[in-house]
Order: C-alpha cells, then structure tokens, then sequence
C-alpha cells in the first residue's frame, strides 16, 4: 500500500501483486488440506484396518 500512495507503482501493477498473493495463498492451502487428508486417511486405516485410497489426481509428484 505505501509503494501504491507514494506513486512508484501503478494500481494495474498493485493488482496483479495481489493476484500472485492470492494465487499463492490458495496454492499453500491446497497443500495444507491435502496434507491434513492424507493424514486422517492413514489414521483411519490404521485404526480400522480398512484400505481406504485417496486417488493422485496430480500429474507430476515435485518431491522427487
């Protein structure tokens, strides 16, 4: 907001920083519900005994 009132950056160029922001965030909050799934999931089997499968909809797994 300061770079935004002192002029040195445009309102076009404020938007599209928040864009990015907000694109990230959710990014960051599909990770963290994915994560907190796969963790009641192996919570469920292990208690239940039961094989419960998540499929992997992502084409490309970015831990390797």
């Amino acid at each position: 907001m300061e770079k935004l009132n002192d002029g040195s950056i445009t309102v076009e160029v404020a938007k599209a920083q928040a864009q990015l922001a907000k694109q990230g965030n959710n990014a960051l909050k599909y990770e963290l519900d994915r994560a907190t799934t796969l963790m009641k999931v192996s919570e469920h089997n292990a208690i239940f005994k039961d094989g419960i499968n998540i499929r992997n909809v992502e084409p490309k797994n970015f831990d390797d």
